[in-house]
């Protein structure tokens, strides 16, 4: 006679192998290793981000709005942080954007700033 443990046993291990496998690999699969940048400068990633999006600007809600442009982001996989429009800290700032630029072995974000 079969020992009924065992077989429960058996059973459980075969159906949670692959499962746990398939999760395992879902994870590894989006892995871009990412290390911190030069200081006030953002994250280096080894993959470089897609191509920018095209956004369609709406009409400036009120006089003196500045743009700000929409930007990739790592966040454990690639982000878009859509464009909208900002109040400037000062009436003669401008928003300078921020950009992905290659260096070495990998990719290093420059944050956008207001520039007086």
């Amino acid at each position: 006679m079969k020992n009924p443990r065992r077989s429960t046993r058996w059973f459980t291990l075969r159906t949670l192998l692959p499962a746990i496998g398939l999760s395992l690999a879902a994870l590894l699969e989006g892995c871009v290793p990412v290390f911190p940048g030069p200081p006030g400068m953002g994250m280096v990633v080894r993959a470089g981000p897609p191509p920018p999006r095209i956004e369609l600007v709406a009409p400036r809600p009120y006089a003196g709005a500045i743009w700000v442009p929409g930007h990739w982001s790592w966040v454990g996989r690639w982000q878009w942080y859509g464009g909208h429009w900002a109040r400037p800290p000062h009436p003669r700032s401008r928003w300078v954007p921020g950009y992905w630029e290659h260096r070495g072995r990998g990719w290093l974000y420059h944050r956008g700033y207001w520039h007086p």
